[in-house]
């Protein structure tokens, strides 16, 4: 008996993403049918959140990105802490894929992330477009290098465009 009251009075676990990554955690989740609220915070100090209710993703948020793009944006975290708080979720589904395929897409667009990754100065250097160069040069972009390009307002970092742009980042 106390071993069953002493698991139900268990609320919350907590780890590191490098011990258990953002797509464990959903498997988890979502094999032990669970509901309540993974909180994270990446090795930058920005945070995000997955709300699951009955081992389903509903939600997700991180900077300005929710839903789907938010969680996938989570799926890159692989450095920082994270706490799992199981308690009833009373928020609007937003997310309506099973989580196979929200990790399998989430797997593809990292896979692409990856790949933009060799064509990108390093995250940390400073970025400014010129706007009359990229006039000229925007036809021969590919769509996600595009809407990249275009977030930029003045000199930043490329880790910070690449922040508030949909496509995953570290």
């Amino acid at each position: 008996e106390r071993l069953e009251s002493r698991r139900e009075g268990r609320t919350k676990f907590a780890g590191d993403l490098s011990d258990i990554g953002v797509v464990d955690l959903v498997q988890t989740i979502d094999l032990n049918r669970k509901s309540g609220i993974v909180h994270i915070v990446n090795r930058d100090g920005r945070r995000g959140a997955i709300f699951f209710r009955e081992g389903q993703v509903i939600d997700a948020e991180v900077g300005r990105l929710s839903g789907a793009e938010a969680m996938y944006r989570l799926f890159s975290w692989s450095d920082g802490q994270f706490e799992v708080e199981f308690k009833p979720i009373r928020r609007r589904d937003v997310i309506d894929l099973p989580s196979a395929a929200l990790l399998m897409e989430g797997m593809r667009r990292l896979d692409e992330w990856t790949r933009l990754l060799e064509n990108l100065p390093a995250l940390d250097s400073v970025v400014e477009v010129d706007v009359h160069v990229l006039a000229e040069q925007l036809v021969d972009l590919p769509d996600e290098m595009t809407a990249f390009v275009r977030l930029p307002a003045g000199p930043r970092r490329v880790r910070a465009v690449s922040a508030e742009s949909a496509t995953p980042s570290t």
